[in-house]
C-alpha cells in the first residue's frame, strides 16, 4: 500500500475554487501510520485551517486490516458528507459559541433575559434589537459570526443609533424644541403620516401642532417602536435612552449633546437648541418656502423668524461665488 493517499482520488486543492473545505481524505504515513485529513474554514479568521484524526487503533482493531481500512474509508465518507453540509469541527467544541451567526443573537439574547424582565422592559429590548438587526442586514454583515463581531463594529452600530435618529436628529429635522422632545410618547407618533403631534401641553406656546419627520427618522423609529404601549415615552428613564414608561430627564439629552460637541470639536457656545436654527437655514438653503418653514418651526410671523435665521454663514461666500448669475 503506498504511503500517501490510500483514496488516490484527484482531489482540487485550489483554494479560491474550494471556499469552505477541502474533502478530507484517508492517508498512511510511515511516521504516523492511518490518518484522516481534511481542511475546514475558519469563519473568524476566514482562513483555511487543516484537521487530522489518527486512526491506527480504529483499523487495527480488526482481524482483517482490509475491514479496518474499509470503516476508515465510511469514516472519511460521512465525514465529507457533514463538510458539505457546512459542518466544521468547531460545533464540537467549548468555543462553538463564537460562530454562531450574529443575527441569531438577538433570539439567544431574548430568551436569556426573558426571565429577568417584565414585559415592558421586554418589548423595549426587543424593539432595540430589531434596530439591531436592521443594522447587520442593512450594513452587510449578515455573514458575520459572533467571534469576528469586533470592536470596530460596536462603533459602527454605536454611531448608527446615535447618528441617524435620537434627539440630536430630531431638533435638526422635526423642528422640535428639546423638551418638546424628551415629552414624545408612542401615541404621539404617525409614521405612516409622517409627523409627530406636539400636544398642547407639551407645546412651548400652548398649541398643539405636528411637526414633519423625515424618511430617515421614520426608518429609524419604525423598529424601534413596534408593539410598544401607547403610554410609553420615545426616550426611557435608563441609561440607553430606550422607550419606557418613565421619561427621560431633559438633562441627559444635553448631556449627550455636550459630549458629541467636544468630539466634534464643535464651539462651546453651540447649544443643542442650535440645531434648530441650523435645520431652518438649512431648509431655506434648499429652496423651502419661508411661509413653510415658519409653520414648521412655530413661529408665530416672519419677523421673528428672521431673529434666529440672522447668524454667520461660514458657506456664504463660496455659496454666493458658485452661484451668482452672469452681468
Amino acid at each position: 500500500m503506498p504511503t500517501s493517499e490510500i483514496d488516490n482520488k484527484k482531489i482540487t486543492r485550489e483554494r479560491d475554487i474550494i471556499v469552505d473545505f477541502i474533502p478530507a481524505v484517508l492517508k498512511k504515513t510511515k511516521s504516523e501510520g492511518y490518518l484522516i485529513e481534511y481542511h475546514y474554514k475558519d469563519k473568524i479568521t476566514n482562513k483555511l485551517v487543516r484537521k487530522r484524526y489518527y486512526l491506527n487503533r480504529v483499523v487495527n482493531a480488526y482481524q482483517k486490516k482490509s475491514d479496518g481500512v474499509n470503516h476508515a474509508r465510511r469514516i472519511v465518507h460521512e465525514l465529507n458528507e457533514k463538510l458539505k453540509n457546512g459542518w466544521t469541527p468547531i460545533f464540537e467544541t467549548e468555543n462553538q459559541r463564537l460562530y454562531t451567526p450574529i443575527l441569531q443573537l438577538r433570539d439567544i439574547y431574548l430568551n436569556n433575559k426573558k426571565r429577568d424582565l417584565r414585559a415592558d422592559t421586554m418589548r423595549s429590548y426587543t424593539s432595540m434589537t430589531n434596530l439591531f438587526n436592521e443594522w447587520i442586514e442593512g450594513s452587510n454583515r449578515s455573514g458575520k459570526v459572533t467571534g469576528n463581531f469586533l470592536r470596530y463594529d460596536a462603533i459602527c452600530y454605536m454611531d448608527y443609533v446615535y447618528d441617524k435618529g435620537f434627539s440630536n436628529r430630531l431638533v435638526y429635522n422635526s423642528a422640535m424644541r428639546p423638551k418638546e422632545i424628551a415629552n414624545i410618547q408612542i401615541k404621539d407618533i404617525r409614521l405612516n403620516d409622517r409627523y409627530i403631534i406636539v400636544r398642547e401641553d407639551n407645546a412651548k406656546n400652548g398649541k398643539a401642532r405636528c411637526a414633519t419627520i423625515t424618511a430617515e427618522v421614520i426608518e429609524y423609529l419604525r423598529p424601534l417602536i413596534e408593539n410598544l404601549p401607547d403610554n410609553h415615552f420615545l426616550f426611557g428613564m435608563n441609561k440607553d435612552l430606550l422607550p419606557d414608561d418613565k421619561r427621560c430627564a431633559l438633562s441627559k439629552f444635553r448631556k449627550l449633546w455636550d459630549d458629541m460637541r467636544t468630539k466634534l470639536k464643535l464651539p462651546q457656545e453651540m447649544q443643542l437648541y442650535s440645531l434648530r436654527d441650523t435645520g431652518m437655514i438649512d431648509l431655506l438653503h434648499a429652496g423651502v418656502d419661508e411661509l413653510s418653514v415658519q409653520h414648521h418651526y412655530d413661529h408665530s410671523n416672519l419677523s421673528i423668524q428672521a431673529i434666529y435665521t440672522n447668524h454667520h454663514d461660514p458657506n456664504l461666500n463660496e455659496r454666493i461665488f458658485m452661484n451668482a448669475p452672469k452681468f
